[in-house]
């Protein structure tokens, strides 16, 4: 069950991430004047996508990539002129600034900053709360080896009629 939560979600972000870029792609010239930002952002939502699909089809694949999609985007940070942030799918975040306010996101977003906004804080810290509950269902998938070992104890003891 956890697996297709978890799963779920991530073929959920990334389909609409996917929209969104091709939106992207057809209103705007990023993909042209900055590839290299434009393919780091496609690979993301081909991670997390990838992450969801091997997921739900249970290979142990996809619980490594889900760790690798969830923590990426589990820390939101603004110092000086950088801003780490990445988001693909759901979010709810809630991030601290230097100018002493909490504030709070939440939505269906598909983000990638590397570079501070006008607008934003010299420095920030957050954490996407999505991200967090991802990952803490991720710890509760069993280790497939010790659901192979009790299936071979239960599978070995006698039964009593």
């Amino acid at each position: 069950m956890v697996r297709k939560v978890v799963g779920w979600l991530q073929v959920f972000g990334a389909g609409w991430s996917a929209l969104v870029a091709v939106n992207l792609l057809h209103q705007t010239h990023v993909f042209t004047t900055d590839p290299g930002f434009a393919f780091l952002f496609l690979v993301m939502i081909t991670l997390v996508g990838v992450a969801g699909v091997q997921l739900l089809r249970e290979r142990e694949v996809g619980e490594i990539l889900s760790w690798i999609a969830q923590l990426v985007q589990l820390v939101h940070v603004t110092f000086g002129e950088f801003a780490i942030r990445v988001v693909v799918g759901p979010q709810l975040t809630v991030l601290y600034s230097s100018k002493g306010v909490l504030q709070f996101y939440a939505g269906i977003t598909a983000s990638l900053n590397l570079l501070r906004s006008d607008g934003d804080p010299s420095f920030s810290l957050g954490i996407n709360l999505v991200a967090l509950g991802a990952l803490l269902l991720l710890m509760r998938i069993p280790e497939k080896s010790q659901a192979r070992r009790d299936r071979g104890r239960d599978a070995g003891s006698p039964s009593v009629a």
